[in-house]
């Protein structure tokens, strides 16, 4: 399973990524991160919940405001990173219904996505599913 790192809203009443489909949390945003059709199902393109090999060259405002070096504009307010998996980062399975393949001509930026054409509900309870494998951490 590759080792993925996505910044996240931290929910305070039991420290992991809070669940939702609005930015930096656990889940997608529609239509901003997935394409999804009138039936309500989501395409599988390179498109998804956006990940990262290292939180360290992301923007500011996904960084969690406490890592700031006062060079990186961390200004995340609430956040922690999270990672979720110990492999490399790669294209592969992160759980049975979800894959993690690179942005288009990035190789060190990834979305995670469905593996199949599935509805948007379904997704964001797939997401959801892995809401326990992500352990907070910033090294």
């Amino acid at each position: 399973m590759p080792r993925i790192v996505r910044p996240m809203i931290k929910d305070p009443e039991d420290g992991l990524p809070k669940v939702g489909a609005k930015f930096c949390c656990l889940g997608v945003r529609c239509p901003r991160d997935v394409t999804v059709d009138a039936a309500g199902v989501v395409a599988v393109t390179r498109a998804g919940m956006s990940v990262s090999a290292c939180w360290r060259h992301l923007p500011g405002p996904v960084i969690p405001e406490e890592l700031d070096d006062g060079f990186n504009g961390a200004s995340g307010k609430g956040m922690a990173v999270y990672v979720h998996g110990d492999g490399a980062f790669a294209e592969g399975a992160v759980s049975e219904h979800l894959e993690m393949v690179f942005k288009e001509g990035r190789a060190t930026d990834g979305v995670v996505r469905p593996v199949a054409p599935v509805a948007l509900e379904e997704l964001q309870r797939n997401l959801e599913a892995t809401r326990a494998g992500w352990v907070e951490d910033a090294s």
